[in-house]
């Protein structure tokens, strides 16, 4: 179950939007209730969404990792 943070929490650890979490595949394993974060996952980079989404990340000041 996904939960809504902060924008300001969600850019500053780098959390992975909950829009962005179906068919991602998982690089850990992660514990119920924990954030999961772009790091977390494999995603595809040229998706549009994803794109979209990173370079809203970039112009509000966090930097891409």
């Amino acid at each position: 179950m996904g939960q809504a943070d902060a924008a300001t929490r969600s850019l500053d650890e780098g959390l992975l939007p909950l829009g962005l979490a179906h068919n991602v595949k998982l690089k850990r394993d992660v514990a119920t209730g924990e954030a999961l974060k772009w790091a977390d996952v494999d995603y595809d980079p040229n998706d549009f969404a994803v794109k979209v989404r990173r370079e809203m990340e970039a112009a509000f000041g966090r930097r891409n990792v």
